[in-house]
């Protein structure tokens, strides 16, 4: 008998099959029920080595044994008279379809209901994931595309810049067509030189396509060569290669940005290419000057910023009607400006670029951006917001857009929102380490500080070198209370950026927040600081000094004749100057929801903000409801920490103050105490608000123990150099 015929004699086949049905039946129950129970992963993975185990064990016992009336026999031990072999045979064909039809209803209603259930609640997973840790995800927009730096192949390395520029300008043209994600240049070129598979900077991008190729210059003639890659297999969807003269190089970027987009997402209409082609420069020298300032920019160096705006204002020169390069102009004015390098001027020579910009180019989001850029940090306006929307509006792949409005956001007290419009310019600037940074200012606006800590370290750790991170981290150190570690942080920002003020003005804030009345006073009378032409971190640093030596009719002079003062500022001190109306006026535009007849907890994004609206109602007579306000806001501190960040810090105390409650005023001083937080502590001894709380015999033993403690972690600092 054929070994085959022996098997079939035997029921082995009808057990390797019965076995096998039985198998997936059992596998597919418990990949569905396993996860319910959160049961480990090596159990799913040690049930399949076991049940693999046992189809061998299965098969093995079929051929030795045979089932009989009396139990298992050996095979050979069995007379052919007492074999049941066709008895057997038959159950085990019932057996079989009955299996076979309960893994066929497993099936069906796994397909058609447990599966649907299963895709829901991974994507409701995905969508928490990317509002806890923003970033690329696995799931790529179909029209998405990254373009990646083109490879300099002159051997020339003063060329790599025009390689660089050449894929940044077809960026550029491909993030004007609409309804096309376009990553940022920050984030494709943080890949430049990096051997690494397509599908894996896919991946880390969110990018669908991937636009790659190299660039080989020799004297005035050039060879191009590029292609689109999907990277979801690696396939390469397009692929050319162009041998032009130096100066067809715009006829270039015109065909390649107008084929990629046919390829990604079919013929482009006409309108579609006229929008490729706007806002162009037909002089190459203009175009070249360009490109060497937008190379500067990333890294957001105080010397690289100036040398970039010398070529922006050269490409200016060589082209007069040249619209992107009076956008990037104001652009860098506003940086160098936010950094602690402008001068008087800034202001007007913005506005200047801004408004030529927008006079050759109606439609230019960037410019648009900048302008808002200048309204936000020059005149802390509330009307900066729909000149954001316009330019997000009109270029929706630049992510330096979602930032700037991101940061408009917080400054106005809506890091909610401010949270939802980082988590845009991260997904078209993911690596982005300043998008990033800011993004980790939303989480402390919304005391969630461990996740600031958290991504503030990710951050330090990818970019050693990035001057904001480093402020950041000397921020974090002292919401915790930490001057020591906070001073060490800021002297390496120095150290690593000598050209800017802002690190020299950090520290002198720090100083001032913890209460260092003579260190501080020789910080802000520095010499590097004194020749800054940023006058208003001068008088930022002034009023706040002031406020640290209790001069608030000094403060308030300074409040009043500063171009930059935050409406925060022109309330408050509104308020200390007699005029409540004034105040309340700018507080229903900044925060309507706390002046609502019924305020709730809810409505408490900032815990200080109750007490200094409570303040200006007291002013105005509005007994009844600035009390209301106050009792409300201190419902809204239980559970909340005290954090140098937007924790209550000594808002509980000032609400119990202005209620005239002195004992549970002074109780949250002997908690604070007990706690070690010293923070801002001055505005204990010296704000107006207090003056009462002061007179009272409860108030000098916590404040005595603050005290100490605050001479403590300064006598640390200054042991250790740092003073």
């Amino acid at each position: 008998m054929s070994l085959i015929a022996e098997l079939r004699r035997r029921n082995v086949f009808r057990m390797a099959g019965l076995y096998l049905v039985g198998a997936w039946l059992v596998l597919q129950v418990s990949e569905t029920l396993l996860p319910i129970f959160d049961t480990p992963a090596w159990v799913l993975k040690a049930l399949v080595y076991a049940l693999a185990l046992g189809f061998v064990v299965a098969v093995a016992v079929a051929w030795l044994f045979e089932l009989t009336a009396e139990g298992l026999k050996r095979e050979g031990d069995v007379p052919v008279a007492q074999s049941i072999k066709p008895q057997t045979r038959a159950r085990m064909n019932r057996l079989m379809v009955l299996l076979t039809v309960l893994a066929l209803l497993y099936f069906v209603t796994d397909k058609f209901y447990f599966a649907p259930q299963r895709e829901a609640q991974t994507l409701a997973n995905a969508q928490q994931s990317a509002v806890n840790k923003p970033g690329p995800t696995a799931q790529r927009e179909q029209r998405s595309i990254a373009v990646l730096p083109l490879v300099n192949m002159s051997g020339d390395p003063a060329n790599e810049y025009f390689s660089d520029g050449f894929a940044e300008t077809t960026l550029d043209m491909l993030a004007r067509v609409a309804d096309l994600k376009v990553i940022a240049r920050t984030s494709s070129f943080a890949f430049k030189g990096k051997a690494m598979d397509v599908r894996e900077i896919g991946q880390k991008l969110g990018a669908a396509f991937l636009l790659e190729g190299s660039v080989q210059q020799s004297g005035n003639t050039l060879r191009i060569t590029t292609q689109l890659v999907r990277t979801s297999d690696g396939a390469h969807v397009w692929s050319q290669r162009f041998d032009r003269q130096l100066a067809d190089v715009f006829k270039i970027q015109d065909e390649v940005a107008t084929e990629v987009v046919r390829a990604i997402q079919g013929a482009l209409p006409e309108e579609g290419q006229r929008q490729l082609l706007t806002v162009r420069t037909q002089n190459f020298e203009a175009y070249q000057e360009y490109l060497r300032g937008m190379a500067l920019l990333p890294n957001r160096l105080v010397g690289d910023m100036r040398k970039a705006l010398v070529h922006f204002k050269r490409a200016i020169e060589l082209d007069p009607a040249y619209a992107k390069a009076y956008a990037a102009a104001a652009t860098a004015t506003l940086l160098l400006e936010e950094y602690g390098a402008g001068d008087a001027n800034s202001e007007a020579r913005l506005n200047q670029y801004v408004e030529k910009a927008l006079q050759i180019d109606p439609n230019l989001g960037e410019a648009y951006i900048a302008k808002a850029g200048g309204i936000s940090y020059f005149k802390n306006s509330l009307d900066a917001a729909d000149t954001f929307k316009r330019g997000i509006a009109l270029s929706p792949n630049y992510a330096t857009g979602y930032q700037w409005y991101g940061e408009w956001l917080l400054n106005f007290d809506q890091p909610k929102n401010a949270l939802a419009v980082f988590e845009q310019a991260i997904a078209l600037d993911p690596l982005s380490a300043i998008i990033r940074v800011q993004y980790v200012e939303a989480l402390i606006a919304l005391d969630r500080l461990q996740d600031a800590e958290r991504m503030n370290l990710e951050i330090m750790a990818q970019f050693p070198e990035f001057s904001r991170a480093m402020i950041q981290r000397a921020d974090l150190l002292s919401y915790r209370g930490d001057l020591r570690g906070a001073l060490t942080v800021v002297q390496k920002f120095i150290d690593s950026d000598p050209e800017t003020y802002v690190g020299v003005s950090k520290r002198c804030r720090i100083l001032i927040d913890f209460g260092a009345v003579q260190a501080a006073q020789a910080c802000v009378a520095s010499p590097l600081l004194q020749k800054s032409q940023d006058h208003s971190r001068k008088e930022q640093l002034a009023v706040a000094m002031a406020e640290l030596q209790g001069q608030y009719t000094q403060a308030a002079a300074i409040v009043k004749r500063m171009k930059r003062s935050s409406p925060w500022q022109q309330a408050l001190y509104a308020n200390l100057s007699g005029n409540p109306d004034q105040a309340l006026a700018l507080y229903q535009k900044m925060v309507p929801e706390l002046l609502k007849p019924v305020p709730t907890a809810q409505d408490v994004s900032y815990p200080f903000d109750p007490v200094v609206v409570s303040a200006a109602l007291l002013n105005k007579g509005k007994t009844a409801q600035a009390n209301t306000l106050l009792r409300v806001a201190l419902k809204s501190y239980q559970g909340k920490r005290r954090t140098g960040a937007t924790g209550v810090q000594w808002a509980d105390t000032y609400s119990y103050a202005l209620l005239r409650d002195w004992p549970n005023a002074c109780a949250t001083l002997q908690n604070a105490a007990d706690e070690g937080f010293v923070l801002y502590y001055r505005l204990l001894a010296n704000d107006p608000l207090l003056n009462e709380l002061r007179q009272q015999p409860c108030f000098k033993t916590p404040y005595t123990q603050i005290e100490s403690l605050a001479k403590a972690k300064l006598n640390e600092a200054a042991n250790a150099g740092l003073l």
